[in-house]
């Protein structure tokens, strides 16, 4: 993308709503309102840049995982098939890469086990259709909902929390497939 594609993706919302306020008599436009309104949008902007990073890939956002050996160990030293059937029960979650090697995400595992609260979002998500890798991005990723926190941090931090997450899943789950 070019600078001036850029600019005007990022800047016409804005003067588009300014315009429209302007017309409909709410604000008037004067040096003050310019100058105020500069400074607002630089502020903004440096704040965003500040703490925008471009993920690299899937895995870049979702973090470190185990091998089926390590969880397995990290597991108590389950079996492989004992893992299998966590898996076929989706109360963990694994993902797959393109190259078919199996990959359990860090964040899921609290105290030698699945934490028992993530383990409710994993089994929502995937019950209700989502992909292991879209329940994966689901939980990992930073929401303004949540204070910019991902789903998976921001639930640990209250069980009012954890049900507002819980209720956004079902929610998503609905939204997306239809099904409760």
């Amino acid at each position: 993308m070019d600078t001036q594609t850029l600019l005007s993706q990022a800047f016409s919302p804005a003067q588009k709503h300014i315009e429209e306020l302007i017309n409909s008599g709410e604000i008037t436009a004067n040096d003050d309102l310019a100058k105020s309104l500069s400074y607002a949008l630089l502020a903004a902007t440096q704040k965003h840049l500040y703490k925008y990073q471009k993920p690299v890939s899937a895995t870049s956002i979702i973090g470190k995982m185990y091998t089926t050996a390590a969880t397995c160990k990290h597991l108590g030293g389950i079996t492989p098939q004992a893992l299998n059937d966590r898996i076929n029960k989706k109360t963990i979650l694994r993902l797959k890469d393109g190259k078919g090697r199996n990959g359990y995400p860090l964040f899921q595992f609290s105290d030698g086990t699945v934490d028992p609260d993530i383990q409710k979002i994993i089994q929502t998500l995937l019950k209700g259709h989502f992909t292991e890798w879209e329940a994966a991005i689901w939980l990992t990723t930073p929401s303004q909902a949540y204070n910019g926190k991902s789903a998976a941090e921001y639930m640990k931090e209250s069980e009012e929390h954890f049900a507002e997450v819980l209720a956004h899943a079902h929610g998503d789950v609905y939204n997306l497939y239809g099904t409760p």
